[in-house]
């Protein structure tokens, strides 16, 4: 087949020709959601494939769960919950669908806090309120760690609610745990000395910073230049000479 060869796009368009000819055809369908949703990353369009691929069988499981994972990469959280919601009762104990659950209500609520931002005018706007959304990010993450006891990524995502929702000593001790069990995760590390960050504690930061920078300089100074919680320690000269020595490195490229 085409798309076992790589040619992505061309099975794309033999797909988009077998539903032309046959509508009825379930499998064309989800095969064109699959290649836009995995292959070719084409996540709008890959929600509308699958939502045709629902209407031909409705109880068939990944149809309804890949459709919420196109919606979910294409920032429609409210739309992706309703697909995983869905899929849980064609499959109750998913862990996938919980934990993916648990990311489109953080988006959601990240999307609510970003709104409020943008329209605030000094009280909170009942409409954009998203605690709810944070308590239902933890509830899923909860229960898919009740399906997979101690899954990394699932407290890793569990600590991101708590720092997004600044219980910032609940967060950094969640990541601490994590660091301690997978030293070499870069993702945690950073997490980790963001945290250090909104807890005042400099040391910290540059004591896990350096590290990264050594590892991959070009990615985490741009990632650094954009962090808010480091916004206030861009100025320190610890923090700014650390960064241009990096910068300096790299231009030479030693």
């Amino acid at each position: 087949m085409l798309e076992d060869l790589g040619d992505y796009t061309t099975a794309l368009q033999s797909y988009q020709k077998a539903v032309q000819a046959r509508p009825d055809d379930y499998w064309a369908w989800y095969s064109l959601g699959y290649i836009a949703l995995i292959q070719l990353q084409h996540y709008p369009q890959a929600a509308i494939y699958f939502a045709q691929a629902r209407t031909l069988k409705p109880d068939d499981y990944w149809s309804v769960y890949r459709q919420g994972e196109a919606l979910r990469h294409s920032g429609q959280w409210a739309e992706a919950i309703a697909c995983y919601e869905a899929a849980l009762t064609l499959r109750p104990q998913d862990y996938w669908c919980f934990y993916r659950q648990g990311d489109a209500y953080l988006g959601l609520a990240q999307q609510a806090k970003k709104t409020v931002a943008q329209h605030s005018t000094g009280k909170p706007d009942k409409l954009y309120r998203n605690i709810d959304c944070y308590q239902q990010s933890l509830y899923h993450y909860q229960a898919a760690l009740e399906l997979r006891p101690g899954d990394y990524w699932a407290q890793f995502q569990q600590a991101k609610v708590w720092e997004c929702q600044g219980a910032y000593y609940q967060a950094w001790g969640q990541y601490r745990q994590l660091h301690l069990a997978d030293p070499g995760d870069e993702a945690t590390q950073y997490a980790w000395l963001c945290c250090f960050a909104h807890l005042g504690d400099r040391a910290g930061v540059f004591r896990y910073l350096e590290p990264l920078l050594q590892l991959a300089p070009h990615h985490y100074l741009t990632k650094v230049q954009q962090e808010p919680s480091l916004a206030e320690l861009l100025e320190h000269p610890e923090l700014a000479n650390l960064l241009r020595v990096t910068q300096i490195e790299l231009e030479d490229g030693t």
